[in-house]
């Protein structure tokens, strides 16, 4: 699976862009843009799967993975 690395600045920006992510980025060293897809993006925070990015004609879905909801 090919990872996208993001740097400190861009992190800071989807944090601001989406408070749903916000909490779980604060003490993040390392997030990863993980494309499953055209229309699918893992986001891995320090190694972990936690959110899944879904693109559909209607607009963009930002979704917990099961993994987090078991971390919560």
């Amino acid at each position: 699976m090919k990872r996208i690395r993001l740097s400190n600045r861009e992190i800071r920006e989807l944090r601001e862009a989406n408070r749903f992510m916000a909490p779980v980025l604060e003490g993040a060293d390392v997030v990863e843009i993980a494309p499953l897809s055209e229309r699918e993006h893992l986001y891995l925070v320090d190694g972990e799967a936690l959110f899944l990015k879904i693109i559909h004609n209607v607009g963009e879905y930002l979704v917990p993975t099961l993994f987090l909801i078991y971390k919560s």
